[in-house]
């Protein structure tokens, strides 16, 4: 059986045509990138890092929330690992550095028991901050705890879609996208149970 090859007959934009309009596009950006004048620039750059910044810090807070809630409601925090785990990537996608999950929110950890006849949040796990906190302001009654922790996501998403119309193009998708998850979190959240 002879092999049989066809030819097409427009074969379409050759390897070196597509690499040279690569280099030309590339070029242009880098040529294009620096016409902006410095006093407008750096003012741009230092209100974009300071709306990191912001960011960062509103993510780290609600980081906090998820701990002091799997603090108070261990039973919980099979179910507040993976959310808890993605905000930590908010964090660190804005330029901050997550804090460690406690024991009892480390992936693949069981929850730790707690004594049922003390009341939720009354002891902290080794290693846990003692002061007040996001910790004081967690609700004992789980269903309200997550329904509180919704609310936190929700006014975060809130906060992040705030900013958006003043940030810089690559920040204002990042803010968006950082906002959708929260309030996806701000759903899921009173439907998890223990």
């Amino acid at each position: 059986m002879p092999i049989v090859v066809e030819h097409r007959a427009d074969p379409g934009p050759g390897r070196r045509s597509v690499l040279a309009a690569a280099v030309g596009t590339a070029t242009a950006a880098v040529l294009l990138g620096g016409c902006a004048g410095d006093g407008a620039g750096t003012a741009e750059r230092s209100a974009a890092a300071a709306m990191r910044r912001r960011a960062a810090d509103g993510a780290a807070a609600l980081l906090e929330r998820y701990d002091a809630t799997g603090r108070a409601h261990p039973a919980l925090a099979a179910g507040l690992a993976p959310l808890r785990a993605q905000t930590a990537q908010h964090v660190e996608a804005f330029g901050g550095v997550p804090a460690a999950p406690p024991p009892a929110l480390s992936a693949g950890s069981a929850p730790a028991p707690q004594d049922p006849s003390a009341p939720a949040g009354a002891s902290a796990p080794a290693g846990a901050s003692a002061e007040p906190g996001p910790a004081a302001a967690v609700p004992g009654d789980r269903g309200e705890a997550l329904r509180a922790l919704a609310s936190a996501a929700s006014r975060q998403s809130d906060a992040f879609l705030a900013d958006l119309t003043e940030a810089p193009g690559d920040l204002a998708r990042l803010l968006a996208s950082v906002a959708a998850a929260c309030a996806a979190h701000a759903t899921l959240l009173p439907e998890l149970t223990a």
